[in-house]
């Protein structure tokens, strides 16, 4: 787990003009020496994965892919992952090219953040996290 987070954790350098207001930390600057991921992470983790999984069997569809966020700090090269949410998304396939495509709206990454910074200001994104 802890390979799949740093790489994570490296890609989150993703423009800021793509999420819109949403400001990301510069990973470049430090690339991460360890990882340490909370227990109560790897739970939310299993719990958003299972949920996803349970709405799409009732709705008769087939996707089982969970997204989320990775919230923590970066401190000296040590990426302690503290916290995380689930992130809502659209999967559409277009049948014409054969191409699958993922959408997250700006809102549902801004507002779980907002409200997670309310209660710890020190936890910025760290990592995206994909569960298929």
């Amino acid at each position: 787990m802890s390979a799949a987070v740093a790489a994570s954790a490296a890609d989150a350098a993703v423009p800021s003009a793509a999420l819109g207001p949403l400001a990301l930390p510069d990973a470049s600057s430090v690339a991460p020496v360890s990882v340490d991921v909370h227990a109560v992470v790897l739970l939310s983790i299993l719990d958003h994965h299972l949920r996803r999984a349970e709405k799409a069997n009732a709705q008769g569809v087939t996707e089982d892919r969970a997204i989320g966020v990775l919230l923590g700090t970066n401190t000296a090269g040590v990426v302690e992952v503290t916290n995380s949410f689930g992130v809502l998304f659209v999967h559409k396939n277009d049948p014409e090219t054969g191409k699958e495509e993922l959408q997250i709206k700006n809102t549902a990454v801004t507002e779980p953040l907002a409200l997670h910074r309310k209660v710890n200001d020190k936890e910025q994104i760290v990592g995206w996290l994909v569960v298929v």
